[in-house]
Parts: structure tokens; sequence; C-alpha cells
């Protein structure tokens, strides 16, 4: 699908293009200010999911996809069609990058970086 050339009229305003740069900032930072002080109440627990950083960056994902379908005028089909590739390409990077770090987890947890500096240690290397 082709980019659309957007008008004057469907420009969004600089708060609105800021919105998804800033929000997970601003959440991630309330979840830490809120861990910081050790606060307590009925807000804890909505501030520490929203503030989760994934959660954080997947709301400012969803924030960024809807404030493209307006501006566009398209239905959720269309905007299926215009990121698909994206997602596609996305998600190959996304499941390598897992995959080494539960790689590097299962190996912190076995203790191969200890047996290793031990048999160095041992060999005098």
């Amino acid at each position: 699908r082709e980019e659309p050339d957007l008008g004057p009229d469907h420009v969004p305003s600089l708060l609105v293009a800021l919105t998804p740069i800033v929000l997970p900032v601003v959440l991630i930072a309330g979840r830490t200010a809120s861990a910081a002080l050790k606060v307590t109440g009925p807000l804890t627990v909505p501030v520490t999911l929203l503030g989760d950083p994934n959660v954080a960056l997947l709301l400012s994902a969803v924030f960024a996809l809807w404030m493209v379908k307006r501006a566009c005028g398209w239905s959720l089909r269309d905007l299926g069609t215009f990121s698909e590739d994206a997602i596609a390409s996305a998600g190959s990077i996304i499941l390598i990058t897992a995959a080494g770090g539960a790689y590097g987890g299962l190996l912190t947890r076995a203790g191969v970086g200890t047996a290793l500096a031990d048999l160095a240690t041992t060999l005098n290397l």
C-alpha cells in the first residue's frame, strides 16, 4: 500500500504527534518514582502495571497506530495491510533477540560462567 498524501488538515498537532514518544517515558517514570518513594494506596497496582516497560511501549504503539488510522481515514483492515510488512520484519528480530536473552539466562542459571572461570583458574589461564 502506498503512503497517503496527507494535507495540512490531516496532520496531527504537535502534542498528539509527541504523545507516542512521551507516554512511555511518563508511565515508566511514574512507576519508578512510585517504587522509589514506596507509595502505597489504591493507585499502586495500576501505576505499577502501566509503568511496566512492555505495557508502556505497547500502549504507545497502539496509540501511534490509532493516530495513523485516524489521520489517514483508514479502516482497521487498511491499517493492518499498511503495517503488515513492518510487523513481519520486527517479529523475526524480536524472536532472535528473545532467544539470545533466554539462552544467556539459561547459561547464567546453569553456572556455566562459574565453571569456565574455575576451569581457567585450574589451568592457570
